[in-house]
């Protein structure tokens, strides 16, 4: 495809295509009541269980209210998860329609503004979760400076501030590499040509966002790693000390020693599934605005970063999921521990 130097004939002919092969190549009869099904069946599911980690993090946030040393964790995790589940119903209701009528509804500039969204939702999220694990490693390593260096307005600012810049990007995104956020969403992706020349513009916003993709997964791996270490070493000294009879008054202590590994481990696990659905996002995505690949490649690269932006959705519910389970697995050990005599007959 040839770029026409009318961009406004340009965009009407990519709309007169999108909405020719929508009905034609894209959505086939029964492939669209399969992709319709399992769309709708996974976004219900990342709904609901977005909104019951929201319940229980706001009745763990009301049980220990008066603790601040967990409160901004909790209050940046059920962010994490309002973003997520709002997010995907803002998308869902602009998707969803247009499947179900046979046509993209508004053509190429619905097209856009999925892509516009999809592209601050991606960046704001990924700054959360390196936010997350930052404000954990600081609460383990640092806890002296943790109420100077994580006041609730340094927070607020702190996402405010990139809140603006996600923004930034993405509508900055939409006019200096508009081809590669139409590519976030599939049935657009029929009228691009994904061999077309890459100008300087597309080179300069690819090297921002790896700019920004390096920093933060080297980020999110440092801090993993020293968390990780720091819960081996409290590990050591809470079972040291609980060689001995511990005294009333060190009961507490080892309390807030176990709900801080506990949030800590939920915080490694966001982290690294993130990770885990980040990186085959930027890699599919690297992969299709420099490799000369053909439609079906591109398209096909396409789904798996589509898909593992809906799974990254999902992070959130399953490390609190994982923490929960492994705390109720804890709890049935050491109840059957108790109970087995303590001389054998």
């Amino acid at each position: 495809m040839n770029i026409h130097d009318n961009i406004s004939e340009f965009m009407e002919n990519i709309n007169g295509a999108i909405n020719g092969s929508i009905s034609k190549d894209w959505l086939l009869p029964k492939r669209s009541i399969v992709i319709d099904i399992s769309f709708i069946i996974l976004a219900l599911v990342i709904t609901v269980s977005n909104v019951k980690c929201v319940y229980k993090i706001g009745k763990s946030f009301r049980k220990y209210k008066s603790n601040t040393f967990y409160s901004a964790a909790r209050l940046l995790m059920t962010l994490l998860v309002v973003v997520n589940t709002s997010f995907l119903i803002l998308i869902s209701s602009i998707i969803v329609p247009s499947q179900l009528v046979g046509y993209w509804i508004g053509g190429i500039y619905t097209c856009n503004t999925v892509g516009v969204l999809i592209e601050i939702w991606t960046n704001f999220v990924t700054l959360l979760a390196t936010i997350i694990s930052l404000e954990r490693y600081l609460a383990i390593k640092k806890p002296f400076r943790y109420n100077n260096l994580c006041s609730p307005w340094k927070i607020k600012l702190l996402l405010i501030f990139i809140l603006i810049i996600s923004s930034l990007v993405g509508i900055l995104s939409l006019f200096l590499n508009r081809f590669a956020l139409i590519a976030y969403v599939p049935v657009c992706q029929i009228v691009i040509d994904n061999v077309h020349d890459i100008n300087s513009l597309e080179y300069a916003t690819l090297w921002l966002d790896m700019s920004c993709f390096i920093p933060c997964c080297s980020i999110l791996l440092l801090t993993t790693m020293e968390v990780l270490l720091e819960l081996k070493q409290m590990s050591v000294r809470v079972r040291n000390l609980s060689v001995t009879p511990l005294p009333l008054s060190q009961y507490g202590h080892n309390r807030d020693l176990r709900q801080t590994k506990r949030l800590a481990r939920i915080v490694i696990m966001i982290t690294v599934l993130h990770l885990l659905c980040w990186i085959p996002q930027r890699i599919c995505t690297y992969i299709q605005r420099l490799s000369g690949i053909d439609q079906a490649s591109y398209v096909f690269y396409s789904h798996v970063s589509v898909i593992t932006k809906m799974l990254d959705m999902l992070v959130v519910p399953l490390a609190i999921f994982w923490s929960q389970q492994k705390c109720i697995s804890k709890k049935r050990r050491s109840r059957i521990g108790k109970s087995l005599p303590l001389v054998p007959p």
